[in-house]
């Protein structure tokens, strides 16, 4: 799995929550993002910056969003497209 990916998407989650004013918790990959305090609108303001990061749109028939539970969910949906 790709640090720099994964490393990304930490870093906005953490972002998000915080512009939420959600304090962070300690998160693996293994977090499930509705428990980390990410609302909706919240998920949606990350997949669009990542969106805009990587230029890729993971989400198709294979893939739904609603499909994402876990922080590890959301990075291989994008690591099927991104090699970072």
């Amino acid at each position: 799995m790709s640090a720099d990916l994964q490393q990304t998407i930490f870093s906005l989650i953490k972002k998000i929550l915080l512009e939420q004013s959600v304090a962070p918790t300690d998160m693996t990959l293994e977090s499930r993002i509705g428990d980390l305090g990410m609302t909706s609108m919240g998920l949606a303001e990350l997949v669009s910056a990542l969106e805009q990061i990587y230029g890729v749109d993971p989400f198709d028939d294979e893939i739904s969003i609603t499909d994402i539970v876990t922080v590890r969910d959301l990075v291989f949906a994008y690591k099927r497209y991104v090699h970072a």
